[in-house]
C-alpha cells in the first residue's frame, strides 16, 4: 500500500473499516478524505492480536516502557545537553539503545504476550 507516512503512523482503529482504511479530510494533505484498499496480507496483519491493545485508539503505538530520551537518540535527535552526551556517553548510549531494541523485538515476536510493564 502506498500512503503518506503520517497517515499510517497516526492510524486509529476507527479508521480501519473492514477491507479498507478510511481517512477523513482532517487527516489527508489534500483535505478531501481518502480511502485506501487493504490487501489480504495487510488485513491479516491488522487482525494480529499483537497490535490490538484494549483502550488504545492508535494502531501503531510505542509501549510506555520505552525511555523517551533513548527513543529520540535512536532517531538521531539531540536530547538535553547533547554535547555532554556526545563527549561522554557514546558507547553507553549505544548499548542502552540496543537494549531497548532487543526488548522491542521481543515484544513484537511474543505473539501478544506482554508483562504489565510493557503496556
Amino acid at each position: 500500500m502506498a500512503a503518506r507516512n503520517s497517515e499510517i503512523r497516526h492510524l486509529r482503529w476507527d479508521e480501519v473499516q473492514g477491507d479498507r482504511i478510511v481517512l477523513g479530510p482532517d487527516r489527508v494533505k489534500s483535505g478531501r478524505g481518502f480511502v485506501y484498499p487493504l490487501s489480504t496480507v495487510a488485513i491479516g496483519l491488522l487482525e494480529d492480536e499483537v497490535l490490538q491493545v484494549e483502550g488504545c485508539r492508535h494502531v501503531f503505538r510505542a509501549p510506555r516502557w520505552i525511555d523517551r530520551d533513548l527513543a529520540e537518540m535512536q532517531l538521531q535527535h539531540r536530547v538535553g545537553d547533547w554535547r555532554l552526551a556526545d563527549a561522554y556517553a557514546r558507547d553507553a548510549v549505544v548499548e542502552a539503545r540496543r537494549a531497548v531494541l532487543e526488548r522491542w523485538a521481543a515484544f513484537l515476536t511474543s505473539g501478544g504476550t506482554t508483562t504489565a510493564a510493557d503496556r
